[in-house]
């Protein structure tokens, strides 16, 4: 323990536990079969000094859902002299037959302190976490069906009753930091709810910016439940819905379950009959918060009845996938599918899934109960919502959910490694765990990937070649933090991604679930060019002009001009050719790796692919003008030349009609070489700044002649 500076924060260096009793296994991934054996060596390594004496290993099988020890083993080690502890080979654990996520923990004790009333610490302990999929679950008790434990209208004065069943004491304080006796019994918002009359019905009516929130009272935690909340079918709204809850650490998390419906022309109604939004939830606390906000501030948000049911037995039975056979699964592939997309690796939070505390209890980590908890929510939404399966990121800002020799993945989306016990002696293989899943409900799982973290092999060639990498100024050969990595237009960075690509689908494709793979067209990764600011390097552009059988310039700069005025259609067509050629190779690559009976394909996601400034804005604010900088980066209009403009005036015909401005063609032409800067300056500026073309340029005059016959 150190002091590290002058404001008082300190450090701590220790041993980890993964160190002193160390694991040894041939496994690629600690996701079981049930009934698997799992075969292990506990190694001992310098557990303090050499000791001698009668030792004993342990070794427990628990069930994390009910804190069970179902299985153990002990091992008596005899240290006639002071020496090291031998290790525990071969050791054999039987895997349980139902599903879940269990413990193994092992630990070295003194035998000669095992017997008595009074233990003292072990010298060592360590614990592993593994999931098994599939298997015999516990048979409900009830048979499947929605069981409605709450209905109220906030319209109603009725629905008091409810509100004072609760304890305020619970979670409501939370929320506002009020106290207790400053909520009372009362729901909160920012008092912009009133209490209207539409079609004879009770509503509530939240106006310009309004909130409020209301307790929903659960009898069981952690099982489905669905919330409906009624709103008028003929009144165009926007509705936004959270239902929240604090974490393991009582916490509230800006991520969550967030919900909505936007009705903007109800003309094909003309009923009065009111829709019903709908959210699947597993509530974690006995009083979770509903709330509802007006998302649209020119317009009111209306609600009315709110119902809460739970689930009795399982979603699989109510909603289940028609059965078929694995010869039947190639002809039901080839149907169309109805996917879900998540662009983030977000599932867990999305549905609510658990995580576990941190040693210290100051933050929560996700374990193996958090992945699948939320892998099996997923698969009960997708079959709830009558969904055929998914596509799902895998990989994100270089952080992933599988393990792989390519790159070392962060731990944004799997923040496990910071456990300090040790427990996942393998990077967790959460991708072969939602495949097996998917494989017992009959649903599709396509994973995606957005490339743009650092791959090992091209930072080895980007030692030595700084070609691989985009360039964003013609004087530096780095690259901007917050921009795309690698050229995809360079052949070495096409060969790695091909193979990485291909490491996946060797790895997943034996699963009948598995659909294919999903590649992330955005200008953030290395699969597809950003924006007009980045700077061709010397060998793409001589590819380019061996290619296209050009003769380049002798200096790069002039090259560089000729891809933006000579040579501008020629240079953004080999463009979009290399980069479909790319595409067309990863998916006949893709195609050979397949089994010959598989309807898997390689997918191009395009959701971020025109991710701007212009469209962020005009997302914030569609009144907004849109920037002409913004529309000339999107479209790749280079600037204007002075060459240019010359060309275009001498090809201006004499004897023509003059502008409404009394402008004639031989004026230009005679006054060329004078205004060719004026007019280059502002046809730039058209297009690179907030200029406008002249008012007069859209007007014109329109004369008729009389040619011959009659007037009239």
């Amino acid at each position: 323990d150190m002091l590290l500076d002058e404001d008082g924060n300190r450090g701590q260096v220790r041993r980890a536990p993964d160190d002193v009793l160390r694991i040894q296994h041939k496994r690629p991934t600690m996701v079981f079969h049930p009934n698997e054996t799992f075969e292990v060596s506990l190694i001992p390594h310098l557990i303090g000094r050499e000791r001698s004496g009668t030792f004993q290993y342990s070794v427990f099988l628990i069930a994390t859902d009910q804190q069970q020890v179902i299985h153990q083993q002990q091992h008596l080690v005899e240290l006639q002299t002071q020496s090291k502890f031998p290790v525990w080979n071969n050791l054999k654990l039987p895997i349980p037959s139902r599903p879940g996520v269990y413990n193994i923990e092992f630990r070295v004790d003194s035998k000669r302190f095992t017997d008595t009333l009074v233990r003292p610490a072990p010298l060592a302990t360590r614990r592993i976490q593994f999931v098994v999929v599939g298997g015999i679950d516990a048979p409900p008790a009830q048979q499947a069906k929605w069981k409605e434990i709450l209905k109220f209208n906030p319209a109603n004065p009725a629905w008091w009753e409810h509100l004072a069943s609760l304890n305020p004491t619970e979670q409501l304080k939370y929320l506002t930091g009020s106290s207790p006796s400053d909520l009372g019994f009362k729901p909160f918002g920012n008092e912009q709810v009133q209490e209207i009359e539409h079609d004879g019905k009770p509503y509530s009516k939240l106006t310009e910016g309004g909130w409020q929130a209301y307790p929903l009272t659960i009898e069981h935690l952690n099982r489905p439940h669905l919330l409906e909340v009624e709103y008028p079918s003929n009144v165009p709204q926007t509705m936004a819905l959270s239902i929240l809850e604090p974490n393991a650490l009582g916490k509230i998390m800006p991520l969550g379950i967030d919900s909505g419906f936007y009705l903007h022309k109800p003309e094909w109604s003309q009923g009065t009959t009111s829709l019903k939004h709908k959210i699947l939830f597993w509530p974690k606390t006995k009083h979770p918060m509903l709330v509802l906000r007006n998302q649209f501030g020119t317009r009111d948000a209306i609600f009315g009845e709110i119902r809460v049911s739970e689930l009795q037995g399982r979603i699989s039975d109510l909603y289940s996938n028609d059965s078929r056979s694995a010869d039947a699964m190639p002809t039901t592939r080839s149907k169309r599918q109805a996917l879900t997309y998540f662009h983030k690796p977000f599932f867990m939070e999305n549905f609510g899934a658990l995580e576990a505390k941190a040693g210290d209890n100051t933050t929560t980590l996700d374990d193996w109960n958090t992945f699948y908890q939320g892998g099996v929510r997923l698969a009960d939404y997708l079959q709830y919502a009558g969904n055929s399966g998914t596509i799902l990121n895998v990989l994100s800002d270089g952080s992933s959910l599988f393990p792989s020799a390519y790159f070392n993945s962060r731990p944004k989306y799997d923040s496990g490694v910071f456990f300090s016990n040790g427990q996942d002696p393998i990077k967790k293989d959460v991708v072969e765990m939602l495949f097996r899943i998917f494989d017992e409900r009959k649903l599709v799982f396509i994973p995606a990937f957005q490339l743009s973290g650092r791959l090992h092999e091209l930072e080895a060639i980007g030692e030595y070649d700084k070609s691989i990498y985009l360039k964003y100024s013609p004087d530096t050969n780095t690259t901007l933090a917050s921009q795309a990595l690698y050229n995809p237009l360079d052949p070495r960075v096409q060969g790695v991604l091909r193979k990485l690509l291909t490491s996946v689908v060797e790895r997943y494709q034996q699963h009948d679930s598995f659909g294919g793979i999903c590649l992330e067209l955005t200008p953030s990764t290395y699969t597809q060019l950003p924006s007009t600011n980045w700077v061709p390097d010397e060998k793409t552009l001589t590819r380019f002009f061996e290619q296209q059988q050009l003769v380049p310039s002798a200096t790069h700069k002039e090259n560089l001009q000729a891809i933006h005025q000579r040579y501008r259609r020629e240079w953004t067509t080999w463009i979009s050719e290399e980069l479909m050629n790319f595409y067309v190779q990863l998916a006949e690559d893709l195609q050979q790796t397949f089994s010959s009976n598989s309807q898997a394909r390689i997918y191009l996601s395009t959701s971020e692919l025109y991710a701007t400034r212009r469209s962020t804005t005009n997302d914030d604010n569609d009144d907004q003008v849109p920037n002409a900088n913004d529309a000339a980066d999107e479209m790749q209009v280079p600037p204007f030349t002075k060459d240019e403009i010359l060309e275009e005036i001498g090809k201006l015909k004499k004897n023509r009609c003059k502008d409404c401005a009394g402008v004639l063609a031989e004026m230009l032409k005679g006054a060329g070489p004078i205004l060719v800067d004026i007019l280059t300056d502002l046809y730039n500026n058209i297009i690179t700044q907030t200029a406008v073309p002249p008012a007069a340029w859209k007007k014109s005059v329109l004369t008729v002649l009389h040619k011959s016959g009659p007037v009239d």
